[in-house]
């Protein structure tokens, strides 16, 4: 196994396990997105019913090895912008909850403004691993 197939099996894993609670909780999730203050309300359960859908294409993709490439580059800008829409909320100072793989554990302000710190950290890794696949197969 190659290691370009191993990233993207691993991220196709990665994108399965944050699509499944959204998927199945969209309600949650939307009040998740509400917690972020950056989408206009308008927007934020057609967000809340599409994003999963897509993270969940983004995995399959990833895990078949069909549209690699493409589902990197979403994977890609996906993890990017999840890092900055925490970086955003850290910066103001708004202790969130990611809500990347469902709620997680009740925590203080302080543990959440923490633990943003590292979901920054996560999600850059993780679009690291896509960038040996945004390249289409030789």
């Amino acid at each position: 196994m190659t290691l370009r197939r191993i990233f993207a099996l691993a991220l196709g894993l990665v994108m399965l396990a944050a699509a499944w609670p959204k998927l199945i909780d969209p309600p949650s999730f939307a009040q998740t997105l509400y917690t972020f203050r950056i989408l206009p309300e308008s927007l934020r359960h057609a967000v809340a019913l599409v994003l999963p859908w897509l993270e969940l294409w983004i995995g399959l993709a990833l895990i078949t090895g069909r549209g690699e490439s493409g589902a990197a580059r979403w994977a890609f800008l996906l993890m990017l912008g999840f890092a900055g829409a925490i970086g955003l909320n850290l910066l103001r100072g708004n202790p969130i909850d990611c809500g990347c793989f469902g709620e997680g554990p009740v925590r203080t302000a302080a543990e959440k403004l923490m633990a943003m710190r590292w979901e920054i950290l996560r999600d850059l890794a993780f679009a690291a691993l896509a960038v040996p696949l945004l390249k289409p197969r030789a």
